[in-house]
């Protein structure tokens, strides 16, 4: 593979994972209210990590695709809202059959 779609691909996932940052100030705050689990909050950011990284790799392979970014924009993001529109439909599906 090319070395350039890795750089890009680490750096979009740094990024994001950077935005990630400050969002650490909400369960440390919490903590200092009550006990607070860090168990699901660790999991939570793993999994945010590589949700993140999902979509990059879905991002970067719209924007291999095609020249034109505006195009390779929408095909990224349909792939991305059909992947999570699957994931909902499949959760609720399986909800129904629990009850």
């Amino acid at each position: 593979m090319s070395t350039s779609l890795w750089e890009n691909f680490f750096a979009a996932t740094l990024f994001t994972c950077t935005m990630l940052v400050p969002t650490l100030s909400y369960p440390i705050f919490i903590s200092l209210i009550g006990d607070l689990d860090w168990g699901p909050v660790a999991g939570g950011y793993i999994g945010a990590v590589f949700l993140a990284g999902a979509f990059c790799a879905m991002g970067l392979f719209a924007s291999a695709l095609t020249r034109n970014q505006i195009i390779a924009f929408i095909i990224g993001c349909a792939l991305c809202f059909t992947l999570t529109i699957i994931n909902r439909m499949l959760f609720s599906c399986r909800r129904k059959l629990w009850r």
